[in-house]
């Protein structure tokens, strides 16, 4: 889970998931952006192939601009 450090009431959190096919070397966006506009609310992306081959991690950006992504998987 990420939790930003300026997060207060309101403030908007922007998530979504990057694939790659090569094993990790380029990455691009699989799905839309999804956007929460309050502290603890949640969203889902759906689902996406990621089998062999495949690499993927989910990324998020706060409202300051600060930007994390888990390790790929």
């Amino acid at each position: 889970m990420y939790q930003s450090q300026l997060a207060g009431a309101n403030e908007i959190c922007t998530g979504w998931l990057m694939r790659s096919s090569d094993g990790g070397n380029t990455w691009s966006q699989v799905s839309g952006t999804h956007t929460v506009y309050t502290q603890g609310a949640t969203d889902r992306t759906g689902w996406y192939w990621d089998g062999t081959g495949y690499r993927a991690k989910a990324c998020v950006r706060d409202a300051g601009g600060h930007q994390a992504c888990t390790p790929a998987f």
